[in-house]
């Protein structure tokens, strides 16, 4: 079953952060670092490193920073379809959206 209480991450929105420095940062709004991507890189003309990401861990940091919305999207869809056997779709919907919600609760 969904916690009711409050969640034990950051609250989102979370963002990817715009400069160009090594590592990618996952911050709040407000500039708190979430997460560093470890992603390539390359010199610049003053000597300093910056990123130089793949398609692939540029796509990682946005969905890293898309995680409470996808969160929150899976607990509205738990309560879209409260009751199981109203079709199997929407059985199968529910089920996947509690287990993904439980994993990111690290609940079992």
């Amino acid at each position: 079953m969904i916690n009711k209480t409050m969640s034990k991450h950051t609250p989102g929105p979370w963002v990817v952060e715009e400069e160009r420095r090594y590592p990618i940062d996952i911050t709040t709004e407000s500039g708190r670092v979430i997460c560093e991507v470890d992603c390539d890189s390359v010199w610049n003309e003053f000597n300093e490193t910056v990123r130089d990401p793949t398609e692939e861990q540029l796509a990682n940091a946005n969905l890293i920073a898309a995680a409470p919305k996808l969160l929150e999207a899976l607990r509205f869809c738990v309560k879209a379809f409260p009751i199981a056997g109203e079709s199997e779709i929407q059985d199968e919907a529910r089920l996947k959206a509690l287990d993904a919600i439980n994993e990111a609760e690290d609940k079992s």
